[in-house]
């Protein structure tokens, strides 16, 4: 009674501090269980007040404050938050139940319905520009919550997903937080969204009735499209991983050719000074002996010793170029320690290496799933069983196979310019790696392809080096603190983690060899991709000369550009930032 006058004030800081008292006033009745219900409902209708009040600050003018907007929407969301914390999940489902079809800020039951629908409902609920991110990062918990409460019995989330708000839209209001440009603004906003669309998966795949039978009919004719356009711009999408691959090996081929003139000038410096040397001490040398030069020319001449005819046009040869003579004459000789040309080695398989064990001082590491044989019964098992069709109807019905086929294609394009969608490749690639644990074998071999794909993709692309320098990485704070080298090692790692997670419960489960037939056939497609756009690359000064030129212009910006980031990382690394004064270069670094 003392605190609802406050909604009525025209401050801000009240109506922030009502919503949160609501939330608490709740949650401490939901503990003692005392007029609990009746506690719930008038602050239901309390709050759903305060946020239709907090949404027309923007066209009234006479508010005399200085508090945003966002701050009362963001103390709404927290006690709204607090009450479905508190609140039995039956009671509000049954609350939720009695709400007509358009939500209104009127009954307690219309009052839960307007607050629902304000955090959840439309396509853009959770990358609206005009939406503060912490307002959204609650809305993200709170889906979270109640989607771990519908798993236990999903028959509670029929009341909630109805209306404006289904499992249908949920799922792309979700997946298009992960591909927007949002995340990269609001890093903290990509975890959250990883977490509430796991959970929302498991509800959907416990109970695939709770997706509407329209949006399940559509799916396979989404789904269809998704996979042609896939196979349409296969090239174009290769075409710009390579780009980036290329890109990568250009910079790092230009800090190799940068070091080996910075190399090459010291040893020609010293080469320089040694033939100098060498120079006055055979000058000093000639000097000594041209006497005695002349006169043995003289005695050879009055001795007339010449050479014969038919050996005049005969070289002198050394000892070892005579032996190498006298070897291709008898046929050459083999060397013991040079392999044999039909018993010539080859380079390991890409099979042998991924997660492959490595013998280090007599220590083995664990066996990779790809290189690890299963039984004969397990094959046979794996290539006889036919593909349960209860499975493929669930991925079809839950709208799993949409969604992941969907972020695949979105990610294989986000890999053309890896660092300017980092945080959205982050998040791609730890959600197909939780997918991993949540599936069964079964929904998982179905959706091997658009799972490998992009992580193949990403783990050949972006390879470590000899000298990689990558710091130990556990949160996405110092993720997103990486350098353009770095954030690529650590894709790289990502994907081929999630690799090795489908492979090893492959193996667990038998069916290994699905799991190296898909890998093998996506293998192929993207080596085969890979050469055509080198070959293509090499012939560019032949068949079109101007767009060569215009590359070859390119690559010189991109190396100048290249140049003035590595001295500005440097100066960030070694000063902690540029002075007003000009720092002077020592001459002694060459």
């Amino acid at each position: 009674e003392l605190a609802m006058p406050w909604g009525q004030s025209p401050k801000r800081a009240l109506h922030a501090a009502l919503a949160e008292c609501l939330g608490l006033f709740v949650e401490a009745g939901s503990e003692s269980g005392s007029n609990s219900e009746q506690l719930l409902r008038s602050s239901l209708q309390a709050l759903a007040k305060v946020l239709k009040t907090a949404q027309s600050y923007e066209d009234s003018a006479t508010a005399v404050t200085a508090t945003p907007s966002w701050r009362v929407l963001y103390a709404v969301s927290k006690g709204f938050e607090r009450i479905l914390a508190a609140v039995q999940p039956a009671l509000l489902s049954k609350l939720l139940s009695e709400a007509p079809k358009k939500a209104e800020a009127e009954s307690p039951a219309q009052s839960l319905q307007f607050l629902w629908q304000f955090h959840v409902a439309g396509s853009h609920a959770f990358h609206d520009v005009d939406r503060h991110a912490w307002v959204i990062g609650v809305a993200l918990r709170v889906l979270e919550t109640q989607s771990g409460k519908w798993s236990a019995q999903p028959s509670l989330a029929l009341p909630w997903l109805t209306g404006e708000v289904t499992g249908y839209s949920l799922l792309g209001a979700l997946e298009a937080l992960l591909t927007s440009e949002r995340v990269e603004l609001e890093p903290s906003l990509a975890p959250l969204g990883v977490k509430a669309l796991r959970s929302l998966i498991g509800v959907m795949l416990a109970d695939p009735d709770l997706m509407p039978q329209v949006a399940a009919e559509n799916e396979v004719e989404n789904v269809d499209v998704d996979e042609e356009e896939e196979r349409g711009e296969e090239e174009k999408e290769n075409a710009e991983q390579e780009k980036a691959n290329a890109e990568e090996d250009k910079e790092n081929a230009e800090e190799e050719e940068e070091k080996a003139e910075n190399e090459n000038e010291k040893e020609k410096a010293e080469n320089e000074e040694e033939k100098e040397k060498n120079k006055k001490e055979q000058e000093e040398e000639n000097e000594d002996k041209n006497g005695e030069g002349k006169a043995e020319e003289e005695a050879a001449a009055q001795d007339g010793s010449e050479l014969k005819p038919e050996e005049e046009g005969k070289e002198q040869k050394g000892p070892l170029e005579e032996d190498a003579v006298e070897d291709v004459e008898d046929g050459g000789v083999q060397d013991d320690d040079e392999p044999l040309e039909d018993a010539r080695q080859t380079s390991e398989s890409l099979f042998d290496t991924v997660g492959g064990s490595a013998e280090v001082g007599g220590s083995s590491s664990s066996t990779s799933p790809a290189v690890s044989k299963p039984s004969d019964e397990a094959e046979k098992a794996a290539s006889s069983e036919p593909f349960s069709g209860d499975v493929a109807e669930l991925l079809r019905r839950s709208r799993l196979r949409w969604l992941v086929v969907r972020l695949s294609h979105k990610s294989r394009s986000f890999l053309s310019n890896p660092s300017k969608h980092f945080v959205r490749l982050v998040s791609i690639f730890r959600l197909f790696t939780s997918l991993v644990e949540q599936l069964n074998v079964d929904a998982l071999a179905a959706l091997l392809g658009p799972l490998l794909s992009p992580a193949y993709r990403c783990s050949t692309g972006f390879t470590s080096s000899w000298h990689s320098k990558l710091p130990e990485v556990t949160s996405l704070e110092q993720a997103v603190a990486l350098n353009t080298a770095q954030r690529g090692e650590f894709l790289g790692q990502l994907a081929q983690t999630c690799i090795d997670n489908i492979g090893q419960k492959m193996q667990d489960a038998g069916r290994s060899s699905e799991f190296t037939r898909a890998l093998a056939s996506m293998r192929k497609a993207v080596e085969k991709g890979r050469s055509d756009r080198v070959q293509k690359r090499r012939l560019q000064p032949v068949t079109d000369p101007q767009a060569a030129a215009a590359t070859k212009r390119a690559k010189n910006r991109r190396k100048v550009a290249g140049k003035k980031r590595k001295m500005e990382e440097l100066i960030q690394s070694t000063k902690g930032g540029r002075g007003k004064q000009k720092v002077k270069q020592s001459r002694s670094l060459i």
